[in-house]
């Protein structure tokens, strides 16, 4: 009776994990994404709290599973050990004593999440079932998502389409479940591999599904129209050739079951070339628009303006070049380091950069030559470690793990280009596939040595310290982002109702949700962004200024801030002042010298704009100083030309300025500003 149910606890504990690490494999890709953070957060928050309950989990587990007449044993690599450590101290030390910027602190989260879950799909692979099953669960949720995206690219939409991503010609760049074609293209470059393998090595139906997944993978990935995806999976493939026809003909002809003749190769490669052919003529106008894709290289803002992210990266790095400046911390630094030319390819509201749109550049600009050494060392390590496994053991499984291993090539590739690996699918992809191929080679390994129990015991104790972080970190940001996504809602509604009781009730809810928010997710710049809009619309001009005031502080530059606060102090000046008089009370004239000097501000920052040196012209309109008025109004004017005004600015109404400049001729004149827009 005793060990009934003793077998009865250990089957539902073992149920329990397994379903728990399979939440994120179907939640974090199937989760539908849109171009807030909410869905975006929410991933990260499944993750967040899977992990977290994984690791209270895995030490019961562990103690029951021992139990076992045969209880899974792995080889727990020391030399990865060690350097997972190191890097997580490193990171810890990177986030609260080189930056110690909030933003840094939900970064940590981040990384710290995707390490322990890869730390536990190593243990979660030491049986041969739930490695499988990882497998395909993965494979098989990839599966729908590509059928989704191919259906997007023949404008089958069973959701909200929020944003249509286009390129000219008609064609549309589908999105999964993803939110962005980036997204999906990076998730579906790490996949590939890994499918083809899986059908390698099945045989029947089976293989025969497989394939089908393939197909479908590469037809959603051509959709994408992400051309370093296609470059990083063509790549990736091909390694993934060579090492097959390495692995299986020349080291170990019988290492693989079933096995890869060299008649069956050729037959394959014939087959690919005739459905190729196939596919050119009945997917002829997609492919022309492939190449039309690639042809627009040079008249592409993506691609025009990534070199001069590379070279902001670049300039933070040589500035701080051995801790970087903080986990997180590029976009706070990148408008100090950014090229001016810039402002040409991403003006005014599109100015605000948040990643270098290179991995290991953004690394090496955020934790410096330190960081970005540790980092590779332990991919680099990972990968090593399981090339040898599958080189060295005969096992059903080393087909499966050369998928594995092809596909974080593939994810590393493909963010030489990109940042996908800063968001949670592609991200958590990299890090389980690295936690569960060397845990399914760790235990090929035990099987001709003897394991050594002090691993997984140093891990659970460890690993149980970072469950509350984990957690509360997790939820406490989630919370914090649905405040700030219900205060931007709420603020929308006021200028859809008119009614003054409703929108009283409003605000009150407004300015308490964003608020909070603050508190909750210290990070998110939109909570003041977002409360300075809500006060600057009940014209509450001085709570306006300082949201947007502790805005700078917290993200310096963040999109039009400068200009909302010179904007705000005009208005301001405007209640206290008078604009029918030249000379204004000292009050008045205080605000428009603080507008002047953050329209300043913001002309540094985007030399180009012509709505700041608008703006900007005004404050000095006011404050009398008319020839420098009048010199901005010029090159308001001038700019405009080139890069029409985004504030409903008509160019009569400057004008009107220049006309009455003309009109009032000062006793005093200023001296001219001496710039050249």
């Amino acid at each position: 009776m005793r060990n009934s149910i003793a077998d009865k606890i250990t089957r539902f504990v073992s149920l329990l994990q397994e379903g728990l690490f399979l939440l994120p494999v179907i939640l974090v890709p199937t989760v539908f994404t849109t171009f807030n953070t909410h869905t975006i957060v929410m991933k990260e928050t499944v993750l967040q709290a899977t992990a977290a309950s994984l690791l209270l989990l895995l030490p019961f587990a562990w103690r029951l599973e021992s139990r076992d007449a045969r209880p899974p044993a792995q080889i727990v690599p020391r030399g990865l050990v060690f350097l997972l450590a190191g890097l997580s101290a490193y990171l810890v030390a990177s986030a609260y004593g080189v930056s110690g910027h909030p933003r840094s602190a939900h970064e940590l989260l981040r990384w710290v999440a995707y390490m322990l879950f890869a730390t536990a799909a190593f243990f979660f692979a030491a049986r041969p079932r739930r490695f499988r099953m990882f497998l395909h669960a993965t494979v098989l949720v990839s599966a729908a998502i590509s059928l989704y995206a191919i259906l997007q690219a023949y404008e089958i939409e069973f959701f909200l389409d929020w944003k249509t991503f286009d390129f000219g010609g008609g064609i549309r760049r589908v999105t999964g479940s993803l939110g962005n074609p980036d997204y999906l293209a990076g998730y579906l470059a790490a996949l590939l591999p890994l499918t083809l393998t899986l059908a390698l090595a099945r045989t029947g139906w089976a293989r025969l599904a497989f394939f089908i997944v393939t197909i479908l993978q590469g037809a959603a990935l051509i959709f994408s129209f992400s051309r370093g995806a296609w470059v990083a999976t063509a790549v990736t493939l091909m390694l993934l050739a060579a090492s097959l026809t390495y692995v299986n003909w020349v080291r170990d002809p019988v290492l693989f079951r079933p096995g890869i003749t060299r008649r069956g190769a050729l037959a394959a490669l014939a087959g690919m070339a005739l459905l190729g052919v196939g596919l050119t003529i009945g997917l002829w106008d997609e492919i022309s628009a492939m190449v039309l894709r690639f042809a627009q290289v040079e008249e592409d803002t993506s691609v025009a303006t990534r070199p001069f992210f590379w070279r902001g990266a670049a300039a933070i790095w040589l500035n701080h070049p051995w801790l970087g400046t903080g986990l997180g911390t590029f976009p706070l630094y990148f408008p100090a380091f950014r090229p001016k030319e810039l402002a040409f390819h991403l003006p005014f509201q599109e100015f605000f950069v948040e990643h270098a749109h290179n991995e290991y550049l953004e690394i090496l600009a955020e934790t410096g030559a330190i960081g970005l050494f540790l980092y590779l060392a332990l991919v680099v390590s990972t990968m090593v470690y399981i090339w040898r496994s599958l080189i060295r053991y005969r096992s059903h499984d080393n087909l499966e793990l050369l998928g594995l291993w092809s596909g974080m090539l593939g994810a590393l590739i493909h963010n030489l280009f990109t940042v996908t690996l800063r968001f949670t699918p592609s991200a958590f992809l990299l890090w389980s596939f690295a936690g569960i191929a060397a845990g399914r080679s760790a235990a090929l390994r035990a099987d001709r040595k003897e394991p050594s129990p002090w691993g997984r015991g140093l891990f659970h104790l460890v690993s149980v310290m970072f469950v509350p972080f984990l957690f509360l970190g997790g939820l406490q940001y989630f919370v914090g982002d649905f405040m700030i996504k219900s205060g931007i809602k709420w603020i929308s509604e006021l200028d859809e109702n008119q009614s003054l009781e409703y929108n009283r009730s409003r605000l009150e809810q407004t300015f308490t949700a964003l608020n909070q928010a603050r508190v909750l997710a210290p990070d998110h710049p939109e909570s003041l962004f977002y409360l300075g809009v809500a006060y600057h619309k009940v014209m509450d001009y001085h709570q306006a200024i300082e949201a947007f005031t502790a805005l700078e502080e917290l993200q310096e530059d963040f999109t039009t801030n400068r200009l909302n606060l010179g904007i705000s102090c005009l208005k301001l000046a405007d209640l206290v002042g008078t604009h029918t008089a030249i000379r204004f009370p000292t009050l008045a004239r205080d605000c428009l010298q603080e507008a002047a000097a953050w329209l300043e501000k913001a002309i540094e920052s985007d030399p180009n704009s012509p709505d700041y040196r608008y703006f900007a012209g005004r404050a000095y309109f006011y404050l009398g100083e008319f020839q420098t008025a009048e010199q901005l109004f010029q090159d308001a004017l001038r700019l405009h030309v080139k890069r029409p005004f985004k504030n409903k600015i008509d160019p009569s109404e400057i004008q009107h300025y220049l006309d009455q400049i003309q009109q009032l001729h000062p006793p005093q004149a200023n001296p001219p500003r001496n710039q050249n827009p």
